[in-house]
């Protein structure tokens, strides 16, 4: 049986309306909250966040807060004798500015209850002002991390309680998958100075009118094959985590094993899918080489009913692509077109298939190879072991179909299941591959200790014969 000796903290910094003098921010730090839930969330949305705590720690009524910051830290210590070290950035869970504060007193005492979003919802909730960092609506030229770093100091001002958001390029590649600290560089993609037409005032990257200052950072990243997203007091550039099997795996669970609970669903009914758009960047020619699928002139064909030799419609997919809509993917270190079209492609089907959704529960700390579990984020990969035929017999070559037939009948199947699963086995086997991780909620209780809940979804796979 495991025995984990989960620690959880968090600091508070308050600027108080009314108090008179500088407005400066007032910390009260080590507080031992009573319960803490924090949902971190794919890239493009803010992590969110909810902590509950004694009142006699922070006294003082909502109505006198002009706001409120919080900084989470949760770690497993390893023995109930080490020292806490608790006040370490690795131990960062999120930190936020507060949305909601409320105060409770009765009979069984006072309580805080504090709910809030990571700092990315300064970015989201405040719309982009071109007059600022642009012109006629574009997003000036520049380098990449000097632009972001402009259109960040515009959107947080000084609403982070007296921090600032900085931005940082990361060139990741394998070091994320061996969970070891990347390596800051000063990455040279530059945004062009000039578009095609020959204006100087048309200069930079034209952005959608009434869009926000995350949609036009994430947007400009994704352009040059890069996501971005907000860790702690930082905006990270970095190479992708993407959706397609390229990346080894970085946590694996077992049900049976580490896990309390598996769920498994799939959307039946297909769907009408925009077109999908693989870009990645080579570093050498400072361009960017993108994929797509499906061409425009078979969204033509097939929206007139016919298809590429005009015999009738429904190449693409049963309901049809959506018009004058693209959806964009971004792969790391792929510079050959075809490639970057065949994983288009394969994007493309899966999508229309209906997305396949894995949802886990462990009270467990630690993966099947010892590896922290608190540190698992939206984009990292995990395997998940689920032996429900008897995996070891199944794939032995000099097991005999009749004897893996025999197997499955013990464990209780049917005959017809039996001769599927026995002649069908390396096809059923849903679990062989990673899953891609889509959001993580961790749910922390001062007497019940800590809950790790996970959706992840399937990786496409470019090299699967399905859609063949």
């Amino acid at each position: 049986m495991a025995v984990y000796y989960p620690e959880c903290r968090i600091n508070i910094s308050a600027v108080f309306d009314g108090f008179g003098g500088v407005d400066e921010p007032k910390v009260m730090p080590d507080v031992v909250p009573y319960s803490v839930n924090v949902h971190l969330n794919s890239y493009k949305e803010a992590d969110t966040w909810e902590v509950v705590f004694d009142a006699k720690k922070f006294p003082f009524s909502p109505e006198l807060l002009r706001s409120a910051a919080i900084e989470i830290f949760l770690y497993n210590k390893e023995s109930q004798t080490t020292p806490l070290h608790w006040y370490d950035g690795t131990n960062l869970l999120v930190t936020g500015l507060v949305d909601q504060a409320t105060l409770t007193e009765d009979k069984d005492g006072g309580k805080v209850s504090f709910q809030g979003r990571d700092y990315t919802a300064l970015l989201i909730d405040r719309q982009w002002d071109p007059t600022k960092s642009g012109k006629g609506g574009r997003v000036p030229d520049g380098y990449l991390q000097d632009v972001v770093q402009q259109l960040v100091d515009e959107a947080t001002g000084f609403d982070t309680t007296g921090r600032t958001l900085t931005v940082k390029i990361f060139d990741e590649g394998d070091v994320v998958a061996k969970n070891v600290n990347a390596t800051v560089t000063r990455n040279k993609v530059t945004i062009p100075k000039t578009t095609k037409s020959r204006s100087r005032k048309k200069r930079g990257i034209s952005v959608k009118a009434d869009s926000t200052y995350w949609d036009v950072i994430y947007k400009l990243c994704m352009a040059y094959g890069y996501i971005v997203y907000v860790k702690g007091f930082e905006v990270w550039i970095t190479r992708p985590h993407v959706l397609q099997t390229l990346a080894e795996t970085q946590y694996r669970v077992a049900y049976g094993r580490n896990l309390e609970s598996l769920e498994v669903e799939r959307k039946m009914s297909k769907e009408a899918v925009p077109q999908i758009r693989v870009r990645s960047y080579d570093p050498k020619t400072q361009t960017v080489v993108e994929g797509f699928f499906p061409a425009s002139d078979d969204i033509l064909a097939q929206q007139k009913g016919k298809d590429k030799k005009g015999k009738g419609g429904g190449f693409l997919t049963g309901v049809g692509t959506k018009r004058e809509e693209y959806k964009v993917f971004t792969v790391p270190d792929i510079r050959d077109v075809k490639v970057l079209d065949d994983i288009a492609r394969t994007t493309y089907y899966t999508l229309a298939r209906g997305e396949g959704v894995i949802r886990f529960s462990t009270p467990h700390l630690v993966d099947t190879e010892n590896q922290d579990l608190l540190k698992m984020r939206a984009g990292d990969s995990v395997e998940i072991k689920w032996d429900a035929f008897n995996a070891e017999i199944m794939m032995n070559p000099k097991v005999t179909k009749e004897q893996k037939v025999t197997v499955l009948l013990s464990l209780g199947y049917s005959m017809e299941v039996a001769v599927l699963v026995a002649t069908q086995y390396i096809k059923l086997d849903y679990f062989r591959q990673p899953f891609y991780v889509k959001e993580v909620n961790y749910t922390w209780d001062k007497d019940q200790g800590v809950k790790v809940d996970v959706e992840a979804m399937g990786f496409i796979n470019p090299e699967s014969d399905r859609f063949d």
